[in-house]
């Protein structure tokens, strides 16, 4: 048997999803194509084994007991490859159509390529800055570490390291490409060996195009074909610091290729270093700004108490320097890490007050028993009215300048509905999937906007709404598009390659629902839970007493407020006669502040109260059906919580806002 025109090396760890599609991609890219497939396996866990012996029996797997890292796991595939090109490609990638063929193409057109990559888009359209670059010189690698080569991108002296100054719709020479897809000449391979296995993750890649160049092999970025390339998927998988990683192999690389030149070696060093601190830094800052800007706060907030009481700054007797702020600000933090605030509620205005509560009570029992510290009980009940104003505050304003659609709606968005969600192409497995897990309120399926079809006539399909347009970019702006799912039963591989490509900067998830097999197989498991009993958090008994306490307490101190003016106004129908209404309502129990929409039929209407807001008021608008509201009050009703009723509160109050300020 004679050889194979191309081998393809793909090496994998925990991204058993991921690399089903790629494999996918490459089936139909590779039709009409001779080849050979090597997937080789880092120990994963994800079950990527058993899904490949059993769906891919003809793919070349290699199996490792341990993750040995990117280099030396591809080495042991290209010994094996007898093709006479190799392309190493990344399990987190899907491949055009046309890829394989065009790139083999551009190989028999132009005999002085050695090594050629094409061009390669994020997921979220834009271009992949690493699928064409140079070498780290002194100079680039300034460029890039300063910032120069962001602020002046389409400069020639400072945006050599990725190229940026070039067009990415134009095929040239370049030192280096993008390790996600390398494709070479089998004979570049037997001159100049495999990856360098010193370089565990990152690097390699560089190292081996240096090495290429630096052995008369040209290298070619090809703009003519694409594919998309998810970048980071492994890492985020691993156990592993990332970040560490790559730096140790960018002083790798320095230390073996510019020993012999003194003044480079420790510019580039440098640089490394600083870019390495950088990125440290960001990282801790990201992780631990708020509990920054809470200690800020804390601290100042202490400090107007003593000028409240005293009418000056720093006059705690001395002895109580710096204890006294050390020991408040302890209580706080630790208040608000226990209740989960800098894990995972960051910005909740309702928790973030709570904690403020309980810290207060525990700073008040500190001084009850330290009376060397009780310095007053109007400097304790400022420190109170400060903080529980400036710690939700800043997180209320933060909010409310993301539009009350920031990552902090943890139940609103994240947790219960998901990103809205488009699927393009139907397919009724498809359809059948996405009912099933919607059953299952799993997260990122429940916020589902419509479905686009693809060149099909449909009418409305259940409770789906059909969306009519040629234009993936219109549709993602009207109705604020955050994921898509793209039917590959429908869609080909190169259809979704240019519906990411031409949707570049939008800010949006693409994904794709698997082939029918996979769908039905799926779906028949997830119908077998079917039986599972749903407990409904909203008959807690405590959830029930914390319900009834806000109502309570917040409808009596706004009635006593209100009422008065109601009394003024004879205008029944107005707005405030109509709240105050409401209010009545909710202190004599008949409704909550928060519950199921009041105009939807259930069989059994006890199992959740007519809420004066609801989830469903917030995510829906007049032309939703009973079903859509529905299963939002159900949603409300099994994840019913004190935080998730203040939470629609805050959001129903930013919403009236912004309907206001647009008015």
């Amino acid at each position: 048997m004679s050889n194979p025109k191309i081998s393809i090396v793909i090496v994998n760890y925990n991204v058993r999803d991921f690399l089903v599609n790629a494999l996918g991609s490459l089936q139909k890219s590779l039709r009409n194509i001779s080849h050979e497939i090597f997937v080789v396996d880092n120990a994963s866990i994800d079950d990527s084994v058993p899904v490949l012996k059993k769906d891919y029996p003809d793919i070349s797997l290699l199996e490792n007991n341990e993750n040995l890292g990117f280099a030396k796991a591809n080495n042991l595939a290209l010994k094996k490859c007898s093709g006479e090109f190799i392309l190493l490609l990344n399990p987190d990638t899907l491949v055009g159509e046309d890829t394989i063929g065009e790139m083999i193409g551009f190989f028999e057109r132009t005999p002085s390529a050695g090594v050629a990559g094409c061009k390669i888009l994020n997921a979220d359209g834009t271009l992949q800055l690493a699928c064409r670059r140079s070498y780290p010189t002194p100079w680039s690698s300034f460029s890039k570490l300063s910032g120069l080569s962001s602020f002046f991108p389409k400069s020639k002296l400072f945006g050599k390291y990725n190229m940026t100054f070039m067009d990415p719709d134009k095929t040239y020479e370049v030192e280096a490409l993008s390790g996600s897809f390398m494709m070479f000449r089998k004979a570049v391979y037997d001159d100049i060996g495999g990856l360098d296995e010193s370089f565990f993750m990152y690097g390699e890649d560089l190292d081996w195009f240096y090495r290429a160049y630096q052995s008369g092999w040209k290298i070619f970025y090809v703009h003519s074909t694409q594919i998309i390339h998810f970048k980071g998927e492994s890492t985020k998988k691993s156990d592993f610091d990332a970040v560490k990683k790559f730096y140790e192999a960018m002083h790798l690389f320095v230390k073996k290729h510019y020993k012999s030149t003194s003044l480079i070696v420790p510019i580039l060093r440098f640089g490394i270093f600083i870019r390495s601190l950088v990125a440290f830094t960001a990282k801790t800052w990201n992780r631990n700004f708020a509990k920054i800007f809470d200690l800020i706060l804390i601290n100042l907030a202490v400090l107007l108490s003593e000028y409240f009481r005293f009418g000056k700054f720093f006059n705690f007797p001395d002895y109580a320097y710096p204890y006294y702020y050390i020991f408040v600000s302890f209580f706080y933090l630790i208040t608000f890490s226990v209740m989960g605030i800098y894990r995972k509620y960051k910005y909740s205005i309702s928790r973030s007050m709570l904690a403020v509560v309980v810290s207060f009570l525990i700073v008040a029992f500190f001084e009850l028993f330290f009376k060397n510290f009780a310095f007053s009980r109007a400097t304790l009940l400022f420190l109170f009215a400060a903080s529980i104003t400036a710690l939700p505050g800043w997180r209320f304003v933060y909010r409310l300048l993301e539009g009350g659609r920031s990552l902090s709606l943890t139940y609103r968005q994240k947790n219960i509905l998901g990103p809205r969600t488009l699927i393009v192409g139907y397919h009724h497995a498809t359809i059948d999937l996405i009912n099933n897990l919607r059953k299952k309120y799993k997260e990122g399926f429940d916020n589902i906007i419509g479905i686009m079809p693809i060149n099909q006539d449909l009418e409305v399909i259940n409770d789906f709404k059909i969306i009519r347009s040629k234009n993936l970019n219109d549709v993602i702006n009207r109705y604020k598009v955050e994921q898509i799912l793209f039917s590959t039963p429908v869609l080909s591989y190169s259809d979704i390659l240019d519906y990411v490509s031409n949707s570049e900067n939008k800010n949006v998830i693409f994904k794709m629902i698997p082939k029918e097999s996979d769908i039905l197989n799926e779906t028949n498991i997830i119908s077998g839970l079917d039986l599972v009993q749903i407990d409904l958090k909203v008959n807690n008994f405590f959830n029930k007493l914390s319900k009834r306490v806000l109502d309570i307490s917040l409808s009596l101190v706004l009635l006593v407020f209100l009422y008065p003016l109601k009394i003024f106004n004879r205008d029944k129908e107005s707005p405030l006669n109509k709240f105050t209404g409401s209010l009545v309502k909710i202190f004599s129990g008949r409704i909550s502040f928060v519950g199921r929409t009041e105009t939807v039929a259930f069989k059994d209407a006890k199992f959740c109260k007519p809420g004066f807001t609801s989830l469903a008021k917030l995510n829906l608008n007049e032309d939703s059906t009973d079903e859509e509201r529905q299963r939002l009050d159900f949603l409300y009703a099994k994840n019913q919580s004190f935080f998730l009723d203040c939470e629609i509160l805050i959001n129903s109050l930013i919403e009236l806002y912004k309907n206001m300020k647009s008015r």
